[in-house]
């Protein structure tokens, strides 16, 4: 046993050796990666162009599956009179887990190249301003053609504006959203972490074990307290922890990726997801699955074909497209349903319209709304988010 053990490790350090060490502090000040978003978006000077489209093929990967999951599935659950859910598509709700491991691995990146400042600045111009438009597109369209069980009053609309609307157990505009608020809990937490100092020493490996089984024991120590106690605070915490050790996993990813090869480190990974058991044998095999097609698709040649231009274009309005699929998705298929088109015809005509829709939305408002704040708020510093 003792024998196999060695060898696993010298495995494990062939294979993560093989990876050249990359100097992050090349990066000018400033440029991030938050969705993640596209490849124009600085990264390629840490990162190959080569992996940077691998990046945005797996991002479009995961936008369409998760579309297709609501399309095809989801929308038959909620809605039964569009027939039975076509259980193939069922996988895709884990797309989000991929979009959270990936979350992870850019935003230690984005963290080393940026200032306190920027980052924030930078978080914001990339998330809210295109948010919004989509909150307003979105609630017109329920408030106009109905959509039942997923009206909002204008007052939980306004409260969407702020997307913390989860932490208050305010209605969602687009129960989509639900994921934003897991992004905004790991940016606040992470850049706690680094800019106090704690993921920029030597044993940030070690505070990143006391922050995922930290963020574990808060969550799941919290169904032995009395209700009272934890609905005074833990709940409106929940969002933003319990699938911090996706993003963890992503964090750890690109540790190893530039170059750290220490046994915490590698071990990083595997301890992330076992903390994920708590979610049944489903999420967990789920998770291992997009965990290991991300480290197959970065480390080897099989990622190549991810960086075919429909793919990375599926990247590019990834963002976009899942804030507007759902519940756009669900009036079209639901209003050409009762017409008497099947639920087949109708998703697909729903997916047809709503990826040109997010295209146009990216590429002539979220687009050029960006190079507009950025040169007001960024531009001495020439960050590109």
């Amino acid at each position: 046993m003792f024998h196999r053990a060695l060898s696993l490790w010298a495995t494990l350090r062939s294979w993560s050796s093989s990876v050249p060490s990359r100097s992050p502090s090349r990066a000018r000040d400033g440029d991030a990666l938050v969705w993640p978003t596209s490849s124009n978006d600085g990264v390629a000077r840490a990162i190959p162009d080569s992996r940077i489209g691998v990046l945005d093929g797996l991002r479009g990967v995961a936008a369409l599956a998760v579309v297709l999951y609501h399309y095809f599935f989801r929308s038959a659950e909620f809605y039964p009179e569009l027939g039975d859910p076509v259980r193939w598509f069922w996988p895709g709700q884990y797309g989000v887990q991929l979009f959270f491991i990936i979350s992870g691995f850019v935003i230690y990146l984005t963290l080393e190249r940026s200032t306190l400042r920027s980052f924030a600045v930078s978080r914001f111009i990339r998330l809210y301003p295109i948010y919004w438009v989509c909150v307003a597109l979105t609630g017109a369209c329920v408030a106009l053609f109905g959509l039942s069980g997923r009206e909002t009053t204008f007052l939980e609309w306004l409260a969407n504006l702020t997307m913390f609307q989860r932490y208050f157990g305010v209605a969602q505009v687009d129960g989509a959203y639900w994921t934003l608020a897991a992004e905004l809990g790991f940016y606040v937490q992470v850049a706690f972490l680094f800019y106090a100092g704690l993921l920029r020493c030597q044993r940030s490996i070690v505070y990143l074990y006391v922050w995922v089984f930290g963020t574990f024991a808060i969550v799941y120590s919290s169904r032995f307290l009395p209700f009272e106690v934890y609905a005074s605070g833990i709940r409106a915490l929940a969002p933003g922890l319990v699938w911090m050790p996706l993003f963890v996993m992503g964090v750890a990813f690109f540790k190893i990726w530039d170059g750290d090869h220490r046994l915490l480190t590698l071990s990083l990974p595997a301890v992330s997801l076992m903390l994920l058991a708590p979610h049944g044998p489903t999420v967990l095999l789920a998770t291992l699955t997009v965990g290991a097609v991300f480290v197959v698709v970065m480390w080897t040649p099989l990622g190549e074909p991810l960086t075919k231009r429909p793919l990375v274009f599926l990247g590019e309005i990834s963002y976009v497209l899942y804030l507007v699929h759902q519940n756009l998705g669900y009036i079209v298929i639901l209003k050409l349903s009762e017409l008497g088109m099947s639920h087949w015809t109708a998703a697909l005509v729903a997916l047809l319209g709503i990826i040109p829709l997010a295209a146009m939305l990216t590429y002539v408002v979220d687009v050029p709304l960006r190079r507009i704040l950025k040169r007001m708020w960024l531009s001495s510093r020439k960050a590109t988010v």
